[in-house]
C-alpha cells in the first residue's frame, strides 16, 4: 500500500486522505502505467460555426470518479481500441 498525499496549496504539510493499493497497476519498466475508459458518467455537446462536437465524462481506470475527466468523442474512437 501506498499513502497518497493531496498538496493543500499552501506550504504547510500535505494531507495524506487515502491509501492507494498499487497491487492493481501494472507498471511498465519506464515506469508509466495505460489507462483505459471504464465508464462514461456525463455526455455534453458544443457547437461551434460549422459542427457540433461531442464530449463524454471518462472515468479512466486506476482513478475515481472525481477524477474523470472530459475527452472528444474523436479522440475516445481514435485512442482507444
Amino acid at each position: 500500500m501506498w499513502a497518497g498525499c493531496l498538496s493543500t496549496g499552501t506550504t504547510t504539510t500535505p494531507s495524506c486522505e487515502e491509501e492507494i493499493d498499487t497491487s492493481q497497476i501494472q507498471i511498465q519498466p519506464d515506469l508509466t502505467y495505460e489507462e483505459k475508459p471504464i465508464k462514461i458518467l456525463d455526455q455534453k455537446q458544443r457547437s461551434t460555426r460549422r459542427r457540433t462536437i461531442n464530449f463524454y465524462k471518462v472515468q479512466w481506470s486506476n482513478h475515481s470518479e472525481e477524477e474523470a475527466t472530459w475527452e472528444q468523442e474523436e479522440f475516445l474512437r481514435t485512442n482507444q481500441n
